[in-house]
């Protein structure tokens, strides 16, 4: 019912958890590797939070400058020096526009997306080459796709519209989106992007699911967590 403090590390072969966040929610946006991690914003509304955390391969510390608004259910892209943090939700606003760059130190406000949404998919390797696909605004699941280069540009959309759904990818060229609301309530399926367009899968998650986690490149991605109906805490590689 509320957020959680729990963190956890994967070494490729087991979990291990670790020192906790200094703030618990649920809706973070992140970015980042297992030694370089940032952590942002979430919920619950209207409650909803602006820490932003950063992970040091060690412990988590709050950095002293947090985002310019709260909300949750934002995705994330990029590093931990350099990322994106893109729509999501806020209290009276279930799906938003904005956008915010970070440099390592600092929030600044960007360029918004054409379409305001929440539970996107994002990838990317820096705060100026990021893809989002999907996500929802309330009663609508939007097939959307729009790639970031310091502006948005709309891209060839999502074969089949979904949200709460994750995605990876080394940069907005290559990855994959996987799980959501499709097939409804709990989605399998697999979209891949080469840069210009998207290909359907025939390679499902082995474990339907929506509101998962999602991590890596193309070549070597991860899904982790989510929801079956019940709080799901399977992994797939």
């Amino acid at each position: 019912t509320g957020g959680t403090t729990n963190s956890e590390l994967w070494n490729g072969s087991t979990w291990t958890n670790t020192p906790s966040l200094d703030t618990g929610a649920f809706g973070i946006g992140g970015a980042g590797t297992t030694t370089a991690a940032l952590a942002f914003g979430g919920g619950p509304a209207p409650q909803d939070i602006t820490a932003t955390q950063l992970w040091n391969g060690s412990s988590w510390s709050t950095s002293p400058n947090s985002l310019p608004s709260a909300k949750n259910n934002m995705t994330g892209a990029g590093t931990q020096t350099s990322a994106l943090s893109i729509g999501g939700t806020e209290s009276g606003n279930p799906g938003l526009n904005t956008v915010e760059t970070w440099n390592g130190s600092s929030w600044t406000s960007a360029p918004t997306l054409t379409y305001g949404r929440a539970y996107t998919a994002g990838f990317g390797s820096s705060n100026t080459n990021a893809l989002v696909a999907g996500g929802e605004y309330p009663g609508s699941n939007y097939n959307y796709v729009e790639t970031f280069n310091g502006s948005w540009t709309n891209a060839p959309t999502l074969n089949t519209g979904r949200a709460q759904l994750a995605g990876a990818g080394q940069d907005s060229t290559s990855g994959l989106v996987f799980g959501g609301t499709v097939p409804s309530p709990y989605g399998n399926t697999t979209e891949t992007w080469n840069g210009s367009s998207w290909t359907s899968s025939p390679t499902a998650l082995s474990v339907a699911r929506r509101k998962l986690t999602g991590a890596g490149t193309f070549e070597k991605a991860f899904a982790a967590g989510g929801y079956k109906g019940s709080t799901s805490n399977d992994v797939e590689e």
